[in-house]
């Protein structure tokens, strides 16, 4: 019997190890301390900076940055409004359909749709990060005449 709790026990504590490694193997930057600080929601002047983009042009990050200056409050029971009104209006600018996450904790980022994503932006906005991703459904092509 000692033998079968033993097997449960070592089972219990690689699986509890294999998550806390897993949870930190992933990098995600810092905003750095001279990050341009904007007024959003009428109310609240915070930083916004750019932490990290992939297959984005500069056109995509300036209309990106645009609508987080005009629909991002900091309050966060209207997070889910925000996010359908900046995702809207990428939308309405480039087509397709963008997912916007709104993040209290870094490492949640890592763990959503940039693994599949053709272009992902995020941004690092006061104490949350904002990932804006462009989502590429199964056989679907790569527009070419879009600015990406």
């Amino acid at each position: 019997m000692s033998s079968v709790l033993w097997s449960v026990t070592l089972f219990y504590a690689f699986c509890t190890l294999s998550v806390y490694a897993n949870v930190y193997n992933r990098y995600v930057p810092q905003m750095s301390d001279g990050a341009q600080q904007y007024l959003v929601g009428k109310k609240v002047r915070i930083s916004i900076e750019l932490l990290a983009k992939y297959g984005a042009s500069q056109q995509v990050v300036d209309v990106a940055k645009r609508a987080i200056i005009k629909h991002f409050t900091t309050v966060e029971v209207s997070s889910g409004n925000e996010a359908h009104e900046i995702g809207t209006e990428m939308e309405k600018v480039f087509g397709g359909f963008w997912m916007v996450g709104i993040f209290d904790n870094q490492f949640d980022v890592a763990y959503t749709i940039t693994r599949r994503s053709p272009r992902y932006l995020l941004f690092a906005a006061g104490d949350y990060n904002i990932l804006l991703a462009e989502e590429l459904t199964v056989g679907a092509k790569i527009s070419k005449t879009r600015p990406f």
